[in-house]
């Protein structure tokens, strides 16, 4: 049986779904489930760190590189202050170069990249940390991803450290790992392993 909705609501709808797309052509995101998932001050903060950056998606990637291929390998969410106010954590594309390595038969092209902490402010708005900034290949065997509190042991070190808070993990496919804490508005980056 064929429901018929009235034709204001598919007038309505229709906009908005334009509207969504010219939005997300705007903000160079290549997703529209992330982008749905982003409020506007959230969209406007991530465009004052790097106002030509795009959060890193799936289908960019090194999957064969990769022990798992995660749906949202450049967001994560969290309370990384302890504040209470969920804050958000994104790992941006900001230049793609014209270099292009081949390997194993396999296209890698240059690229910059920007790992970006907001924080909630709490009166709608988000305070921008930048916590790292590197350049590697896409696809990248790169992602971020939320680290639970507790104990860490910072690379080459004797002793433990505890993380009081959820931190944002930036990962390189078990080559190596660094954790980004935050008190306040200071971001700290702990390396644990690897190169």
């Amino acid at each position: 049986m064929l429901i018929r909705r009235p034709l204001g609501r598919q007038c309505n709808s229709a906009i908005r779904g334009a509207l969504l797309l010219l939005y997300c052509g705007l903000s160079c995101w290549s997703s529209l489930s992330t982008a749905a998932d982003l409020t506007r001050p959230l969209l406007d903060s991530i465009r004052k760190a790097s106002p030509t950056g795009a959060i890193l998606q799936s289908s960019e990637m090194d999957a064969k590189g990769c022990f798992k291929s995660l749906p949202s390998p450049g967001l994560v969410r969290g309370d990384f202050n302890g504040d209470g106010r969920e804050d958000v954590a994104v790992l941006l594309k900001t230049r793609v170069t014209d270099e292009v390595k081949t390997l194993e038969g396999r296209e890698f092209r240059g690229a910059d990249f920007m790992l970006v902490i907001l924080l909630n402010n709490g009166q709608g708005g988000y305070d921008v940390r930048i916590a790292d900034k590197f350049s590697d290949y896409i696809p990248i065997t790169g992602f971020i991803s939320l680290r639970p509190p507790g104990k860490v042991r910072p690379f080459r070190a004797e002793k433990d450290i505890v993380i009081r808070n959820p931190a944002v993990a930036l990962n390189f496919c078990e080559r190596s790992e660094t954790v980004y804490t935050v008190t306040g508005t200071r971001v700290r980056q702990i390396k644990l392993y690897g190169e």
